[in-house]
């Protein structure tokens, strides 16, 4: 679920980043459309991983993502880097089950609610034009509370 979450994010932050270095607008911009899915809910989802590692989940709420500032947006020729900070993210999840006959285990958590708070991503992007091309992306993910209840 959090791939998902930073994956929608990072696509969202590419589309801006693809012409200029973002101002002010184009932030208020991206958050007023990711408010419109702020919170969303994921339903009955089921991964199998190598064709051993079984992942399923009941439902998941992820909250407040739409609040995020840009304290840092270089962008040098092809190469941008930026840092995003997140200052909470909430996470409701129900009936989270992770099973492998490989490794031994089946775990099942009925239910828990997670509290990400002072998100910072560190990403740098560089890209190729003429195919337009992404030629390296990282991405250093800082977490400065955790807080998790069932």
């Amino acid at each position: 679920m959090k791939v998902v979450f930073f994956t929608g994010f990072l696509i969202c932050l590419n589309l801006a980043f693809t012409d200029a270095a973002i101002d002010n607008e184009r932030i208020q911009q991206l958050q007023r459309l990711l408010q419109r899915f702020d919170p969303f809910t994921v339903r009955n989802v089921s991964l199998v991983l190598s064709d051993d590692i079984s992942v399923s989940l009941n439902s998941a709420v992820v909250a407040y993502f739409s609040n995020f500032d840009l304290p840092q947006d270089d962008e040098v020729g092809n190469n941008i880097n930026a840092t995003i900070f997140i200052p909470s993210v909430s996470y409701n999840v129900d009936q989270l089950s992770i099973s492998s006959q490989k490794l031994g285990i089946d775990y099942a958590i009925p239910s828990f609610r997670a509290v990400v708070g002072g998100v910072s991503l560190a990403v740098s992007h560089s890209f190729s034009h003429n195919p337009l091309k992404m030629e390296t992306f990282l991405m250093l993910a800082q977490i400065t509370e955790l807080s998790v209840s069932n």
